[in-house]
């Protein structure tokens, strides 16, 4: 009869030790959802704004044929779950159509292009802060799926380990 307590609070401190566990991965879950939707959001900013840049370099004819062939090879600004371009690409292509600018003075001084560099430049912010927070997030819940005793409550909840999308 001495043993029966002692057995039940080791049983009820496994359960809410079980529970506890399972809110931290739900928790942790939701918030790399929620932050890879951010960044998908973003990256469909972005791509806006290189169509709008297109359309200024089209507008001052300063797209060339190699440029125009570039950009056409840019996936739409709406997506499926898979990204078609990965955000380095896209990076890549505004870098080279905004080197292009450079060679027109009235170009770099109109307000549509310093705004349009203002609205990249903060957007990139956004972004590297963004990617931070999702790496950190996913390394987090892969080593919370890892490492034991929490695997255990993984695996009988059925979390796996997230792959890092950069």
């Amino acid at each position: 009869m001495g043993g029966l307590p002692i057995i039940l609070a080791l049983g009820g401190f496994i359960f809410l030790w079980a529970i506890v566990n399972y809110q931290t991965f739900r928790r942790i879950a939701l918030q790399i959802q929620e932050t890879e939707q951010q960044w998908r959001t973003l990256y469909a900013q972005k791509h806006g704004l290189a169509r709008t840049f297109m359309g200024l370099l089209e507008s001052e004819s300063l797209c060339d044929t190699k440029l125009r062939q570039s950009f056409q090879d840019l996936p739409p600004e709406s997506f499926g779950q898979a990204l078609p371009l990965t955000e380095r690409e896209l990076h890549n292509w505004l870098q080279q159509a905004m080197s292009r600018v450079h060679a027109r003075d009235a170009l770099l001084k109109s307000e549509a292009y310093l705004q349009l560099k203002e609205q990249l430049a903060a957007l990139q912010q956004q972004n590297l802060s963004c990617k931070r927070q999702l790496k950190a997030a996913t390394l987090d819940f892969n080593e919370l799926v890892e490492r034991v005793p929490s695997c255990w409550v993984a695996r009988i909840f059925g979390f796996r380990a997230f792959a890092l999308l950069f």
